[in-house]
């Protein structure tokens, strides 16, 4: 049987290779299509994980307000939207395998009329025709094998687009400071600090503010709702980075210590432990920090669950002379008093700052707030 190159066989190989660029164009469209709905489905599923997560973690307030239902049929939507795309998805997958099927048919009837119109014009024995549709089967399963794999890669890396947005992602906040200090005094200065977030470009929450944290000394932050105290935390802790302005530590601006040694030295105290209560939370939340022993310690609301006891007990503790630069944020008034300096915020704006006393004889901005509050029957600052 002769298999030498022919021009019966040079038609062959030409036809060959379209069947396998077809085949390359049919797998690529299935995988755009397939890959387009599977990002939509794994959208649609973080959307539904969220809600079901929201409701988990604030389960006592859906309790209270009786929304259960509300709830239940807000997931029950979400997780409908996502069986729709994933009907979709497996009807697409079904038309394409029909299809795929169709194709593979119309190939191999073109291909054995042409076989046969070669034979018939001489061109071709029928042995030839035999072995070349063989060779043509095995050849072609390793193509399609192989093109499959690849595809399969494609569609694996796509689906993984959206980790790999997360991986390469450039923090807005640089942390490539290296500065390193062996003692660090821990004095801070807000110098003409003015900042938007992200999500409101169009609206300042701090204008051109300017304040000291000394060394030793506790500061109060006060405001009306909104004033801008927890946007001067945010910045402090560099979660985020000031539009113009700049915040000094001991001289030198705080983006330029190392990114690691800096939250070393300034600690906030926060909140952890499901089986614990608000009291017993904060109590453990402030040994931590002392024991880390910061610089800089941000006390945000962090005596806001103990009782009147507790709280006087911290506030000697830290009244002692540690050194330390203490900034509070309490709603307390107690708490606010005892502070050796009072700084009030309004609207993103430093109004007044000064001992407890020194505000109330001004009679300005604090004054008021206090004044508002007396009249209330309020022994807290919630309303600053």
């Amino acid at each position: 049987m002769n298999l030498q190159p022919t021009d019966s066989h040079s038609h062959f190989q030409v036809r060959n290779c379209g069947v396998y660029f077809l085949t390359w164009i049919r797998e690529n469209c299935k995988m755009y299509l397939i890959e387009k709905l599977v990002q939509e489905i794994q959208d649609s599923s973080a959307k539904s994980n969220q809600v079901a997560g929201e409701v988990v973690s604030g389960i006592r307030t859906v309790r209270s307000f009786a929304t259960e239902n509300e709830e239940s049929e807000l997931f029950e939507e979400k997780l409908q939207a996502t069986n729709q795309l994933k009907n979709k998805r497996d009807f697409v997958t079904a038309v394409y395998f029909l299809f795929r099927r169709h194709i593979q048919l119309a190939m191999q009837l073109i291909m054995l009329y042409a076989g046969q119109h070669l034979i018939r014009s001489g061109q071709m024995s029928s042995g030839d025709l035999v072995a070349f549709i063989f060779y043509q089967g095995d050849f072609g399963s390793y193509v399609r094998t192989l093109v499959h794999m690849y595809l399969e890669m494609t569609h694996s890396v796509g689906a993984a687009n959206k980790v790999f947005e997360y991986l390469d992602r450039k923090s807005s906040v640089p942390t490539d400071g290296k500065l390193v200090k062996e003692t660090l005094k821990g004095y801070v200065e807000f110098q003409n600090v003015s900042f938007s977030y992200p999500t409101r470009p169009d609206v300042q929450a701090l204008k051109n503010v300017s304040f000291e944290l000394k060394c030793g000394e506790m500061t109060a932050l006060v405001e009306p709702p909104g004033g801008g105290k927890t946007t001067c935390v945010n910045l402090l802790e560099r979660f985020y980075q000031p539009q113009s302005g700049q915040i000094l530590l001991d001289g030198r601006p705080i983006e330029e210590y190392e990114h690691k040694y800096y939250h070393n030295k300034v600690r906030n105290v926060g909140e952890a432990g499901g089986q614990l209560s608000g009291g017993e939370k904060q109590r453990i939340a402030i040994a931590r920090a002392l024991i880390r022993q910061p610089q800089i310690l941000i006390l945000d609301e962090a005596t806001s669950s103990l009782d009147v006891e507790s709280e006087h007990t911290i506030q000697q503790a830290l009244s002692k002379d540690t050194g330390q630069t203490i900034l509070v944020i309490a709603h307390r008034l107690k708490t606010v008093e005892k502070a050796d300096k009072i700084i009030v915020i309004e609207r993103g704006m430093v109004v007044e700052e000064g001992k407890h006393e020194e505000l109330m004889e001004r009679k300005g901005c604090y004054f008021h707030l206090l004044q508002r509050l007396s009249r209330n029957g309020e022994q807290s600052v919630t309303e600053l």
